[in-house]
C-alpha cells in the first residue's frame, strides 16, 4: 500500500529541483571599459539541464538550452556607470525550476574610468598689446558629465567653471605669458591641456 510505505510503487517522475548559481567577474575595478562576465552553473539529478536563463537589469540577456549536467551559461558585456542587477533561472527536463538568488538579485557597480577631454586656446592670436583683452577659452567634454574646468594663467588659477566652455578675459603686462587648463569629470577623472 503506497499510503503505508510513503513511496511510489510506480514511476512518480522527477520532482527534484536543479541546483543553480550565478556570479560575475571581475569583482572589483569595474569601469565603463571593463567586460563583465556573468557565469551561471546548474546541476541536476537527471544528468541534463534543459535551460538556463540569465537576466540583467530586469531583462533577459542570455538563454542556454539543453546540455549535460553540470551546465554552464555565460554572458559578457560592458556596462554604463552605476549599479547593475542580475539573476539566473534554470529548469530540468521534468520542468523543475531553480533560481539564484532564490529571491531578489545580485549586483555589481560600474565606475567611470574614462577621463574627460579638454582643449585650451587664446584670442586674438596676434597684435596683442598691454591694452588688448586676451580671452583664454577652455572647452571640455566627457562620456558622463563634466564636473569642473579650471584655467591657469602664469601658474595661477584664474577661473573655475562648472560647464563648458570656460573663458577668462584679461589684459597682460609686457612679456610672455603662459596658460593651461584642466578638466575633472563627476567621477574624479582628470585631463590637462597641454598634457605637460
Amino acid at each position: 500500500d503506497p499510503g503505508e510505505s510513503g513511496t511510489c510503487i510506480q514511476d512518480c517522475g522527477d520532482t527534484t529541483n536543479p541546483t543553480l548559481s550565478i556570479s560575475h567577474s571581475p569583482t572589483t575595478g569595474i569601469t565603463t571599459s571593463t567586460t563583465v562576465t556573468l557565469t551561471s552553473t546548474a546541476t541536476d539529478n537527471s544528468g541534463t539541464i534543459s535551460q538556463i536563463d540569465i537576466f540583467v537589469d530586469g531583462g533577459s540577456a542570455r538563454t542556454c538550452t539543453s546540455s549535460p549536467s553540470p551546465s554552464t551559461c555565460t554572458y559578457a558585456s560592458i556596462y554604463s556607470v552605476g549599479t547593475h542587477t542580475y539573476y539566473a533561472t534554470a529548469r530540468d527536463p521534468s520542468g523543475n525550476p531553480a533560481r539564484d538568488p532564490v529571491t531578489g538579485t545580485r549586483s555589481f557597480s560600474v565606475a567611470d574610468g574614462i577621463p574627460p577631454t579638454v582643449s585650451v586656446s587664446h584670442t586674438p592670436l596676434s597684435g596683442i598689446g598691454t591694452t588688448t583683452t586676451v580671452t583664454i577659452t577652455a572647452t571640455a567634454s566627457d562620456n558622463v558629465a563634466i564636473g569642473s574646468i579650471q584655467i591657469f594663467a602664469d601658474g595661477v588659477l584664474v577661473r573655475t567653471c562648472a560647464s563648458s566652455p570656460c573663458t577668462y578675459p584679461a589684459t597682460y603686462a609686457l612679456g610672455t605669458h603662459t596658460y593651461y587648463a584642466t578638466a575633472t569629470d563627476t567621477s574624479g577623472n582628470t585631463a590637462r591641456d597641454p598634457a605637460t
